[in-house]
């Protein structure tokens, strides 16, 4: 056997054990609570994969998780331990959102391509800050990066709630984008759209 099929199950054997253990961590802490694990665990698979629009949105709510691994990945490759990617994502999805609901006179093939233009380019500098004082000053990334997560998480609740937010909803929601500024959807009435391809589209980059 050669050396990527060895690494490759041995990969998967890891996976599979660290997935296991968190199972058998999370069905004693459900237990504890006085409900039934396996109980639950039927639940959440029947709600996730239990139906093509419960696979659908699964994926859908996968996507944004596959960006930010993708992230993180990209950092380890470069020896950097950057776990400041939840505030890119906030800062990055809030970005696009304003490109979304305020240029609303541009054509979809222009407002697209310019939100996610913006949101990369608002992650990438919201990254930029840890990167120069640890190349400056040598200060650790793993601080900074965990820390301004919780700075960009706190300014996008509140540029939401406050600014640009809809006014009387219990739940914070920005103002809505423009219908031309949504990806296509691929599996209509779920949420899947196309920033699923894109997804798998760079993580076979990075993999290659």
């Amino acid at each position: 056997m050669g050396t990527w099929p060895k690494s490759f199950l041995a990969e998967l054997v890891r996976v599979a054990l660290l997935l296991a253990i968190s199972l058998f961590i999370t069905g004693l802490i459900i237990s504890f609570t006085g409900e039934n694990p396996l109980e639950v665990f039927r639940t959440l698979v029947q709600a996730a994969i239990g139906s093509s629009l419960g696979v659908a949105e699964t994926l859908s709510a996968a996507t944004p998780l596959i960006f930010t691994g993708l992230a993180i990945a990209a950092a380890f490759r470069a020896g950097l331990f950057n776990v400041g990617v939840e505030g890119s994502l906030y800062l990055g999805a809030f970005s696009a959102a304003w490109v979304g609901f305020t240029l609303t006179h541009l054509p979809g093939w222009v407002l697209v391509p310019l939100a996610l233009l913006v949101a990369g380019l608002v992650g990438g500098v919201w990254a930029l800050g840890p990167a120069v004082v640890k190349v400056r000053y040598n200060v650790d990334e793993i601080v900074t990066t965990l820390m301004l997560n919780y700075v960009a998480i706190f300014f996008t609740t509140y540029l939401v709630t406050y600014i640009y937010g809809v006014p009387g909803l219990a739940n914070a929601m920005s103002f809505p984008i423009a219908p031309q500024a949504r990806l296509p959807r691929l599996f209509p009435p779920s949420q899947l759209n196309l920033g699923f391809i894109i997804a798998l589209f760079i993580a076979l980059i990075l993999w290659f």
